[in-house]
């Protein structure tokens, strides 16, 4: 039975205090402060930036130091309860973010996207639909993320060579990436907070989701035709650059491949037995990054033998050079590396902390009660559920907003059936994904994107994407949930 109302800790100066301070560090995280502090170098002043990484280990000190929050609560937003690990989802991010990243480097990505221009011949149409196809199918093999970092500079490229407004490709890549992370649990971070949360496995989560996902897509892609309709040229001129000039390490990319493919099906095989999925991704994270620094010492040793005269190459043949010291000249691996999204470590750590004050503080029963108000059986649920996640991401961004829901969602307060609860968690799942493509300020990937998209001097507005998306959100949202609810009635 849920705790009455009445024994709820009432609301006092740290709760409010504890709101206020979740909201501002949201804030600083979609709009990043940046000031100098003079007196630390008076000839070089230093800049300090409070964004995605500063902003929630700050907060964190400031709530610990007004004891708003004590040891327990950061403990708990590391380690986790209730089935969340905290650790493991970032253990998971950047295993997976290693594996697509060094996957990149050997340029397997770029190649992929000059094969889909050079197939479409000079049809816009064609074009448009095959780098759709493509942002999709990588998206949900990898993640958004890694679609947004490596397509969005291609797709400008491609633009300024063909001269076509890049504008409608972005948008369908966008789109495209964003549809398709709710197809695997590892598609987004969203989707494995809301999955460990449940204690839901590779496998069942990609049973029930690969079917909103294709709708999803269907729809996106119908509507996106109409959207941008005078905006997709009829025809084009075809790039003279042929796809292997971009095919960079053509050994790297098929031993990224494999391993990447070997590591979807381990999860698939591996989820019947309730395997951590951070335990399954880790090591062939290690393998990638072992394949790395192997191939790039092999590389400079090659370098450092061939520089060598052929006289004094004669005269060491005898006694082999040791390469074993130049293993630290690693290009690729210091590439790999320094192309990670280590911000997103203390982001989501400081997140789960700062949704324990929120706990602990009072906040998540009553917004649970709310919730229970608009969740009266399974499918007005799954409907409420992810329209409000999915206008929650655009206030909260999508993964503090995953984090917080899903604690409303466990609750104790939340008094609903297990089948409307996990219709629930499944909506929530859809809203977090769905709700990045209304805003820009809805995902972390929609902030990268258009921090991209400005470093290339390519504008699309507040507003543009915003009126594009309008058109098109509600009813891809509103068939995926529908989608979704079929699911739940007819199988139960």
């Amino acid at each position: 039975m849920p705790e009455s109302q009445d024994t709820w800790k009432p609301l006092d100066w740290h709760s409010w205090l504890s709101l206020v301070v979740f909201f501002l560090v949201i804030g600083l995280v979609i709009h990043p402060v940046s000031f100098r502090i003079p007196f630390l170098n008076r000839a070089r002043p230093r800049r300090i930036t409070l964004g995605l990484g500063a902003a929630p280990i700050l907060g964190i000190l400031f709530l610990w130091a007004t004891t708003c929050i004590g040891w327990q609560q950061i403990v708990d937003g590391f380690l986790g309860r209730e089935g969340i690990q905290p650790y493991s989802i970032v253990i998971l991010l950047f295993a997976l973010a290693y594996i697509c990243v060094s996957l990149d480097l050997s340029g397997i990505f770029a190649f992929l996207a000059l094969w889909v221009t050079k197939r479409s011949g000079t049809s816009g149409r064609w074009l448009f639909f095959y780098f759709y196809l493509l942002a999709l199918v990588l998206a949900a093999l990898t993640s958004n993320d890694v679609v947004i970092l490596t397509f969005t500079p291609i797709l400008v490229y491609f633009g300024r060579s063909v001269e076509v407004d890049p504008k409608p490709f972005l948008m369908a890549e966008f789109i495209a990436a964003n549809t398709a992370s709710m197809a695997l649990y590892i598609g987004n971070p969203t989707n494995i907070v809301v999955a460990q949360a449940y204690g839901i496995s590779f496998f069942q989560y990609s049973a029930w989701m690969i079917l909103p996902f294709l709708g999803a897509s269907v729809v996106s892609f119908v509507l996106l035709q109409i959207v941008f309709r005078k905006h997709i040229p009829a025809t084009l001129r075809a790039p003279e650059v042929s796809p292997k000039t971009a095919l960079i390490h053509p050994k790297a990319a098929i031993i990224g491949i494999v391993i990447l493919f070997a590591c979807l099906i381990t999860l698939i095989v591996t989820s019947f037995w309730e395997v951590p999925v951070w335990e399954v991704t880790l090591p062939f994270a290690c393998l990638m990054l072992i394949r790395d620094v192997i191939a790039d010492t092999h590389s400079y040793c090659k370098s450092v033998t061939s520089n060598v005269p052929n006289s004094s190459r004669s005269k060491r043949s005898s006694k082999p050079r040791s390469c074993h010291i130049l293993a630290r000249f690693s290009p690729t691996l210091e590439s790999a590396l320094s192309r990670m999204p280590w911000a997103i470590a203390p982001f989501a750590l400081g997140m789960f902390i700062l949704v324990e004050a929120l706990d602990f503080r009072g906040w998540t029963g009553r917004f649970a009660v709310a919730m229970m108000h608009v969740t009266p059986s399974l499918v007005p649920a799954i409907f409420a559920v992810g329209f409000i996640s999915t206008l929650a991401c655009n206030l909260l961004n999508n993964l503090p907003m995953a984090i917080l829901f899903v604690r409303i969602l466990q609750d104790p307060h939340f008094v609903v059936d297990e089948s409307t609860r996990r219709g629930c968690l499944f909506a929530l799942i859809v809203g977090s994904n769905l709700g990045a493509n209304l805003t820009i300020l809805g995902s972390l990937a929609g902030l990268m994107w258009s921090d991209i998209l400005r470093r290339k001097n390519v504008v699309i507005t507040y507003f543009s994407f915003l009126k594009w998306n309008i058109a098109i959100l509600p009813f891809v949202l509103a068939v995926t949930c529908g989608i979704l609810a079929a699911e739940f009635v007819i199988v139960g």
